[in-house]
Formats: structure tokens, sequence, C-alpha cells
């Protein structure tokens, strides 16, 4: 399994590397705010450095009050989808960033496996597609996140999510 992540993570890299004459569309704002449901759900928020790239922050809650910080760098890539895409409102998008897991009453345990732990620090790939409403300031999206953690080195674990955010 350790594996199968380290190949996606290099993926992920990879497909950073051959996007650079990609199709750029108008974000609708800088900032973006809202809400996200899955594992974790919580609070999002995104900072659109341009037209492509974007820093997002969210904080979520797990079972038993477990608290999730993670961070990512996105990448918007608009021609992989753009035969469905005429107007430039969805976009794949893949990044990456780091996760804290913290745990102060309950010991986090990861799903289908024994042990415990009371914080992880991992780093974090994102892949997931985003769709600008026409004529709205809504984003909607989609992302999965194969997360490795370094902080006990070797654990594992995976995030996937569905969120919307307001743009202003």
């Amino acid at each position: 399994m350790k594996r199968l992540l380290i190949l996606i993570m290099m993926l992920l890299i990879g497909l950073g590397a051959i996007t650079a004459e990609a199709r750029v569309c108008p974000v609708p704002a800088q900032y973006g705010a809202g809400v996200f449901l899955g594992w974790p759900s919580g609070l999002t928020g995104i900072y659109w450095l341009n037209n492509k790239e974007a820093y997002d922050l969210s904080v979520g809650l797990g079972y038993h009050g477990v608290v999730f910080i993670q961070g990512d760098y996105l990448y918007h890539n608009y021609d992989i989808i753009k035969n469905i895409n005429s107007n430039c409102g969805a976009s794949l998008y893949y990044g990456g960033g780091l996760s804290l897991t913290m745990d102060g009453e309950h010991r986090y345990q990861r799903r289908n496996a024994d042990e415990t732990y009371d914080n992880l620090l991992g780093l974090k790939g994102t892949v997931g597609i985003s769709y600008f409403l026409p004529q709205q300031p809504f984003e909607l999206y989609f992302e999965i996140s194969p997360i490795v953690n370094i902080i006990p080195v070797g654990k594992w674990d995976f995030d996937a999510v569905v969120g919307t955010r307001y743009m202003f």
C-alpha cells in the first residue's frame, strides 16, 4: 500500500509538469469560504494567487471530536475537462500540502487499524473537480486525498469530501 501512495504522489507532481501551456479561465473572485462534508467535515477557505493557482485551508471535525487542519497548494487545469466545459466553469485540480490531526480527549484511531495516536502530521496529495456556477459566486467541488503521515512515520490515511464555497 505504501508503494501505491508513493506512486500517486509522484503522479500528482508529474501532472503539474505537463500543464505549462494550460488554458486559463477567469475565477469569480480572489477569496472563497464555505463548508465541506465527508471525512472530515468542516469549514474551508481558498485564496486564489491567479486564475490557475490557489491555497486552500480546511478545518474539520471527525469522529469523537478529532480536529483536522489541512492546507494545500492547488493547481487548476481547465484543459482536461474542456470538452464538457465550453464556458470555463469546470476544472480538474491537483496539488499537495500538510494534514494535522489532533485529539485532545480521545485517542485517534485510524480506520481499519488497531493502533491509536494522539496527534498525526502528514503529507497530503489532493485531486479534485471544481465547478463554478454560471453567473453565480459559488464553487462546487469534490476531492480525494491520500495522506502519508510523517509523525508517526509510515502511517497512512485517505480523505474524500464534497463541498461548496461562496466566492467574494
